[in-house]
């Protein structure tokens, strides 16, 4: 449904290397970024979750994304980009539906600011 979404809000949407730790790969003329996609049923994305996506995408050169459709934590609400994990810009972002676009097109638009590509 997100990449179905990012199409709709006419992002380019293709699959990455097996290696990456992306989900999506998103490109439009500002740049490329990569779509990071965490279902749960319950519960809150926390701090530890995100370090956990970061981690898994370390390998990933671009600008990442989050996508969730679970509230964050607290903590996790004032992320901020650390250096032990993070290598390009991260932007977080609670999607359950067509109501959140603008957010979801936000947070992309965010993830490409800080690529040299782009």
């Amino acid at each position: 449904m997100v990449a179905d979404m990012l199409t709709y809000l006419r992002f380019e949407v293709g699959r990455p290397r097996a290696d990456s730790g992306v989900d999506l790969l998103v490109a439009s003329p500002e740049g490329r970024a990569g779509i990071i996609v965490k279902y749960r049923e319950r519960g809150k994305f926390t701090i530890t979750d995100i370090a956990e996506a970061l981690d898994a995408a370390k390998s990933f050169d671009s600008g990442c994304v989050i996508v969730t459709n679970i509230p964050f934590s607290n903590a996790a609400a004032f992320f901020e980009e650390d250096a032990r994990y993070v290598k390009h810009p991260t932007e977080l972002v609670t999607w359950y539906g067509f109501g959140d676009n603008n957010a979801l097109r936000h947070a992309v638009n965010n993830a490409f600011s800080g690529n040299e590509d782009g």
